[in-house]
């Protein structure tokens, strides 16, 4: 691994600005015959952009200013840590690693493993700040208070938290309080991305364990009550979802077609004022 002193410049500036909350094009930074040179550079850079674009994340968000402020703030010195502690950033070093590349080898592998381990520490961090903003939703639920709630989803980007929807899904009624919600809302895009959040997590469900099943089962009836509730407004996701609805139905409710007791396990779920739902599930588990 042989790299020349503008290179490490520029790698060193690369480091202490994935943490400065502003977008940069890290993986693309060095120049190709850089990279040819040392290929390690390359998942560096990537694995730096990636740090960048969590950190920016992070500053956005305003549930959780202290624990998102706190993460910041950390990893903000971890990198500075990095910077200081690595050897090959200082004058020295670089004038006599060009004749020892096997050195120079071992000092950017440490330096991935590095950077590599701090990005593991920030997934850690946001599923935690997950976590406290998932329950935070979960009691406002509770409580009726939309405007919470609504903050919340406004804040969350363009993807629905796992973690929140995991943590809905654990009380029906509470699930489908968020549905009621989010119709009172009207936002069109955060009630297809909760759909949508909602039905990929119905991919998951092991019908071979009896909670996930029962929470798997409670969520499907939801989603097609959400679906007829406010009909035709996700006319459209629900065409692009169907695939996932039908197989989903069929793996949760695969005799509910010929068993009148399916029927009644539905009916028994439904939180919606129709038996629409019923009907379709009967329907499509043939």
């Amino acid at each position: 691994c042989t790299i020349s002193d503008a290179d490490l410049t520029k790698l060193k500036s690369i480091i202490q600005s994935a943490t400065a909350a502003k977008k940069q094009n890290a993986a693309n930074a060095l120049a190709d015959s850089s990279l040819e040179k040392c290929p390690m550079l390359k998942n560096i850079t990537i694995t730096l952009e990636r740090i960048s674009k969590d950190v920016i994340y992070l500053k956005s968000q305003s549930i959780s200013d202290t624990s998102a402020e706190q993460a910041v703030l950390s990893t903000q010195e971890k990198i500075q840590e990095i910077v200081k502690s690595r050897d090959i950033f200082e004058a020295n070093f670089k004038q006599e690693s060009t004749r020892v590349q096997g050195e120079m080898t071992e000092k950017i592998l440490a330096l991935r493993n590095e950077i590599a381990e701090l990005q593991r520490e920030i997934h850690q961090t946001t599923n935690r700040m997950y976590e406290e903003m998932a329950e935070l939703v979960f009691h406002s639920i509770q409580l009726n208070r939309t405007k919470a709630v609504n903050d919340y989803l406004r804040k969350v980007g363009e993807n629905m938290p796992t973690k929140l929807v995991e943590r809905l899904e654990k009380d029906r009624r509470i699930h489908y309080g968020a549905i009621i919600l989010l119709t009172k809302l009207n936002d069109q895009k955060l009630m297809e991305r909760f759909f949508t959040a909602s039905l990929e997590r119905l991919k998951q469900v092991n019908s071979s364990k009896y909670d996930e099943l029962e929470i798997g089962k409670n969520v499907l009836v939801n989603m097609v009550c959400f679906a007829y509730d406010i009909q035709p407004k996700l006319n459209d996701v629900w065409i692009r979802q169907w695939d996932t609805v039908e197989r989903t139905i069929k793996i949760l409710f695969p005799t509910a077609w010929k068993n009148k007791n399916d029927s009644s396990d539905i009916k028994s779920r439904l939180m919606c004022n129709t038996e629409w739902p019923i009907e379709l599930i009967v329907k499509v588990s043939q």
